[in-house]
């Protein structure tokens, strides 16, 4: 790979390295930043004078006034729906015809218990970290929950039928991809970065003498890959981003580590690939903000991280 430095612009309210990193073009794989309370122009907030908050411009958007969002995913031009945002209570969608972002479930939420637990609530109904799009089958949403559930949202079907199509990966879900067909990877902390083949769920196991378990506790699907170099112990906010194009072998995974260096891995077995170049990062803090992007004057795709006020970037 061949390393560039690019000059970082620094923000007064947080260190750029909080940033995401968006590069300006058509793609619709191309993420923008929805994270944080006051997410962005996407759901019709419109600027105001500078330096002041955002104002609403038009349409009712009072579900989100007091939601705190954590992630958000445009939608292939397949679906149904604009775009996808994961939220503290759950996962909201605004179809392109409606300025109106709604949560996708409907169903009318149950009453807390005694002590405020939530136990008959589905997770995909709580604190959901990351968003994205089956690329199988692009009506359906994939959600990451802070309660380390993978959950499957098909808008085809009624809301009930999605309570069981959950598992549950070994940590929190910071990150949620869909790389190729059925396959996801997800990964958060306790060191865990795993490729699930979501077609291979079964049953768990259950016995005779033990308390029902409720529809999204009933599956488990087993890692098809597994990334055992891997580090990140306790940290949601960490950046990671998936290359997977044609042409370029298997796929490559960036993720940032919790001692603030950076790893490359192999999709199909999960192997750490060796960089001369990316190896060599040593942030002033954990690196938050990365993706891969090929730029209009580039004919290759390269990797940008964002490393304290700058941004570096790995050319293949």
């Amino acid at each position: 790979m061949r390393y560039t430095n690019i000059a970082g612009i620094k923000s007064k309210k947080r260190p750029y390295t909080e940033q995401l990193l968006l590069f300006g073009n058509d793609s619709p794989s191309t993420s923008p930043n929805f994270a944080g309370p006051k997410a962005a122009y996407f759901m019709g907030l419109s600027p105001s004078e500078e330096g002041e908050e955002p104002m609403l411009r038009g349409g009712d958007l009072s579900a989100l006034q007091d939601n705190h969002i954590n992630a958000g995913e445009w939608a292939p031009g397949e679906s149904m729906i604009s775009f996808v945002l994961g939220t503290q209570h759950g996962v909201y969608q605004r179809f392109p015809s409606k300025f109106l972002a709604s949560e996708m479930d409907t169903r009318p939420r149950p009453r807390q218990g005694r002590n405020g637990r939530k136990n008959d609530l589905p997770p995909f109904r709580g604190d959901v970290l990351a968003v994205d799009f089956l690329q199988a089958h692009p009506q359906v949403v994939l959600a990451g929950t802070r309660s380390g559930h993978i959950c499957q949202l098909d808008t085809r079907t009624r809301p009930e039928d999605w309570d069981s199509m959950v598992f549950r990966h070994k940590s929190s879900v910071a990150h949620l991809r869909s790389i190729r067909g059925y396959d996801i990877l997800a990964a958060g902390p306790r060191n865990a970065m795993c490729i699930y083949d979501i077609r291979f769920a079964k049953a768990r196991e259950h016995k005779a003498n033990q308390e029902p378990l409720p529809p999204w506790e009933q599956k488990v699907v087993a890692p098809v890959v597994e990334f055992p170099s891997y580090r990140n112990e306790a940290y949601i906010k960490i950046g990671l981003d998936v290359f997977n194009e044609p042409g370029y072998g298997h796929g490559v995974v960036a993720a940032a580590h919790d001692d603030c260096t950076v790893g490359l891995y192999s999709v199909q077995d999960g192997s750490r690939i060796p960089s001369v170049d990316v190896d060599k990062i040593k942030a002033p803090g954990v690196v938050k903000a990365m993706m891969f992007q090929t730029l209009a004057y580039d004919q290759h795709p390269s990797l940008f991280v964002g490393v304290g006020s700058v941004v570096q970037k790995f050319s293949f």
